[in-house]
């Protein structure tokens, strides 16, 4: 059975959003992740039906008025600063960390509020389209192992991210400090456990929207097989009849079962002399296995550009995120490497100042490799499109082919945050390179001060 998605298209928008139910599920990444997301990340949402939470809502509006209160406190330490260049270079580390932390967390929560709306539910629609799709044609569900990398990625930041702001608060405590200093301080890392919980939205949107990707090229790889097996069949298996022929005549044609796709054929020729078929697959022409794999190739147009459209909606709804939390660890690696172990104004604290550093430069390459692998997968598409083409015979299916290949050539899905950098592997070695620059001119900066 050949279903299309367009019927699943206006199936959605005849729908209404309080019963679509659980239309986009993390699958296996810990419910930890979902429970953090809804309480301190930038969009507190539901994901089972994609609605606001009351603590996490609760949350977003006392953390952004505590930003706007730490700014506003932050003014005379920022006046002393610039009128007190020593008690500048000292004082320099903990300053910028207020400014920018409040900064990133003001300008998360109110992009919150104009992009949740618009966007998310752009993301629900596309995704569920695409799942439905898989799920009737094909029976694709997600692996059991699939959810392991995140379950990774989540523990790696609990067990870097928190400890560190905790031993800051402790420090705190022994030293004897004032309560409001305390409590200025440990909202002051809350928001800095908030940002690391955004990013882990992002990292878990990218993760899901990665396996619809990896599920069209799951299937552009079995057609693949199929035209590569022999030039002069069409190798076809039905998901729910593996073993449509007898084994002695798959031995005898040297075919093996791996490869699975919608037909009522296993192997299509022109003569269906020598095969042993069961009752149900009574058909057997060439034509409709031609006409049935150009149809599932449109589909497979169709659900690419689902998935296209919610990456590119991704893209803009964790943007302005990305653009302060990169700015915010990127900077503050910089100040942490001079201050901390050039100048070493806190000569005491380096191994803290190593968990900082390392905190930064997780928070900065994580979410930054995740959206690498995003693009990277739906660009494979076409590598795969161009093998398929080389050896494929029918026209009609090589132009359906040529059509998704031309859509994922011209659709630029690198993540661009508002043209200032392009989230990819590049950025970090153009960090690396930028950061070593700036601590060059730092050092000469205070070397001529000095003289």
């Amino acid at each position: 059975m050949n279903v299309s998605p367009y019927r699943y298209k206006s199936t959605y928008f005849a729908t209404s959003f309080s019963s679509i139910g659980i239309t986009m599920q993390f699958h296996l990444i810990p419910a930890s992740i979902t429970m953090a997301s809804q309480i301190f990340g930038a969009f507190p949402l539901e994901t089972s039906s994609w609605s606001l939470t009351f603590p996490g809502l609760t949350c977003s509006v006392f953390m952004l008025i505590g930003g706007l209160t730490q700014l506003y406190y932050s003014g005379p330490t920022i006046k002393l600063c610039v009128q007190d260049v020593q008690k500048s270079s000292t004082d320099m580390v903990n300053l910028s960390f207020v400014v920018l932390m409040s900064l990133s967390n003001i300008g998360s929560k109110c992009s919150a509020v104009f992009l949740l709306k618009s966007h998310l539910r752009k993301i629900c629609s596309k995704v569920r389209t695409v799942d439905e799709y898989f799920e009737s044609v094909y029976s694709m569900r997600n692996n059991k192992w699939a959810g392991l990398g995140a379950t990774v990625v989540f523990l790696i930041y609990t067990f870097v991210i928190t400890p560190i702001n905790i031993s800051k608060l402790i420090q705190f405590f022994r030293k004897g400090s004032p309560w409001d200093t305390i409590l200025f301080y440990a909202f002051l890392y809350l928001q800095n456990i908030s940002a690391a919980c955004t990013e882990l939205q992002y990292i878990s949107l990218a993760f899901n929207l990665h396996q619809r990707f990896g599920k069209i090229n799951k299937v552009l790889k079995r057609i693949w097989y199929n035209v590569n097996t022999d030039e002069s069949e069409i190798m076809r298996l039905d998901l729910n009849s593996p073993k449509c022929y007898s084994s002695a005549a798959r031995k005898a044609r040297k075919i093996t079962p791996m490869s699975k796709l919608p037909c009522d054929c296993t192997i299509v020729t022109d003569s269906c002399d020598g095969f042993e078929a069961f009752e149900d697959s009574s058909t057997c022409s060439l034509a409709q296995s031609r006409q049935i794999e150009t149809e599932e190739i449109e589909n497979l147009r169709f659900c690419h550009l689902s998935t296209r459209e919610a990456l590119m909606a991704s893209y803009k709804l964790y943007r302005v995120q990305f653009f302060f939390s990169i700015s915010t660890c990127f900077s503050l690696t910089v100040l942490e490497l001079y201050y901390g172990f050039i100048l070493g104004k806190h000569a005491r604290l380096k191994p803290k100042i190593v968990l900082w550093l390392l905190q930064f430069s997780l928070r900065f390459c994580v979410p930054t490799i995740a959206s690498q692998a995003t693009t990277n997968e739906a660009i494979h598409g076409r590598t795969l499109i161009a093998k398929i083409c080389s050896k494929m015979k029918d026209p009609d299916c090589v132009e359906e082919l040529k059509l998704l290949s031309d859509d994922i050539k011209n659709c630029n899905m690198e993540f661009s945050v508002f043209g200032f950098f392009t989230v990819n592997s590049r950025l970090i070695t153009s960090a690396i390179a930028a950061g070593l620059t700036y601590l060059v001119i730092l050092i000469q900066f205070s070397h001529n001060s000095t003289s």
